[in-house]
């Protein structure tokens, strides 16, 4: 609900069985301080304040182009129908990302989901 406590349609993903992980990954630092802000304009305070100590992902200015070059193949795909086929690729990038707290462990991430992604 709103700050008031009515009811409001809204969407969310969820990711299929196969697909997900033992713990959440981080949120993105752009996706979490949208929430944050509107958090704040709804007068949700509080809210906002916890949003705004969570960890944020901030991954390298790299894998962001990668992850952009990506996205531009993916959407190709999904033109032409056949974006069924990036699933399983999606699923193991994101597993590789989120799947822990070491520097060396995060580089060797970002070069296996680029070489992943790389189109």
């Amino acid at each position: 609900g709103d700050a008031e406590g009515r009811e409001v349609d809204a969407i969310t993903l969820a990711a299929e069985p196969w697909a997900r992980l033992a713990r959440d990954g981080v949120p993105s630092a752009r996706y979490i301080g949208i929430i944050e802000q509107g958090a704040r304009e709804l007068g949700m305070v509080e809210y906002a304040d916890e949003l705004a100590a969570a960890p944020r992902a901030n991954p390298s200015r790299w894998l962001r182009s990668v992850a952009g070059a990506h996205g531009v193949v993916s959407i190709l795909l999904y033109r032409r129908g056949l974006n069924a086929c990036l699933a399983p690729l999606r699923s193991a990038c994101y597993k590789l990302c989120y799947g822990g707290d070491a520097r060396w462990r995060r580089l060797m991430c970002e070069a296996a989901t680029g070489a992943l992604l790389a189109p």
